[in-house]
């Protein structure tokens, strides 16, 4: 499942969904395998769409409900969630799984530019979380969405680990690097990254790529991790290439986030 945009952008940016093949094993680019439960608010998403089964990531943020991104699910007609989960390949006695057809995609979701790129999955169920093998991941309130440049930052998912790569990774990976200033971030995507936007540092080879779209961006707050951005866009041309990855911010939509819980 891919997004792409079009007219200034055309060619150079997509979304970061995937869909799913599982030979052989991969990885964030440039990162490394997560700790057993090392992310317990990691959340899997498998997702019936015309084309057929597509993979996302997203993160848990209440006991029912996950925060993605919108490209992931606008087209959706259904999706399993895995909750708890390390290696999606395998059966796992912590792993919780949940089948759902209720996502609440942004009003202002515009495909094009993939803009307002978030979404929220209801689950009917009640989310067991522990605190350990599941956790609820803290946000960062709308008032911290000034500079966050040279912040260190997290972004963990399944997704591809190079861009030869077939398909998602059977274990769930992470990767460390900083924010850029989004004037910076503008020159690479020929002005089309807006303030709803956070981009990461991709100058080292590490990056999000396919397949980690709508997972968590987090960053350290008060002692907690907190997260920060929705995994949406890098370039077309290779999640390799040195490029910033762009992210839904989670502080310009946090009012959105919020009434969604409240009514959703």
């Amino acid at each position: 499942m891919k997004t792409f945009i079009t007219f200034s952008i055309l060619l150079l940016a997509f979304a970061q969904a995937k869909f799913i093949h599982f030979d052989p094993p991969t990885k964030i680019v440039g990162g490394d395998e997560a700790a057993l439960h090392g992310f317990p608010y990691q959340v899997a998403i498998f997702i019936q769409v015309p084309q057929g089964t597509g993979f996302c990531g997203g993160s848990l943020i209440s006991d029912k409900h996950i925060l993605t991104a919108a490209h992931c699910v606008s087209s959706a007609s259904s999706a399993l969630v895995m909750v708890g989960a390390h290696n999606i390949k395998a059966e796992e006695s912590n792993r919780q799984e949940f089948n759902t057809t209720s996502f609440a995609v942004h009003e202002q979701w515009f495909p094009l530019f993939i803009l307002n790129d978030i979404a929220i999955i209801k689950i009917n169920d009640a989310i067991q979380v522990d605190g350990v093998t599941v956790k609820i991941l803290a946000l960062a309130p709308a008032t911290e969405d000034a500079v966050l440049t040279g912040l260190q930052a997290t972004v963990s998912g399944w997704g591809k680990d190079s861009d030869s790569a077939q398909g998602v990774s059977s274990v769930l990976r992470y990767v460390n690097s900083t924010i850029i200033e989004n004037d910076i971030c503008k020159i690479f995507y020929f002005g089309n990254i807006r303030d709803e936007h956070i981009c990461m540092n991709g100058w080292e080879g590490k990056s999000s790529c396919q397949g980690d779209s709508g997972g968590p961006l987090v960053m350290t707050r008060d002692g907690e991790l907190t997260q920060y951005g929705v995994v949406s866009f890098g370039i077309i041309f290779g999640c390799e290439k040195g490029w910033p990855s762009v992210y839904t911010s989670v502080p310009k939509y946090r009012s959105w986030i919020d009434g969604k819980l409240a009514s959703f």
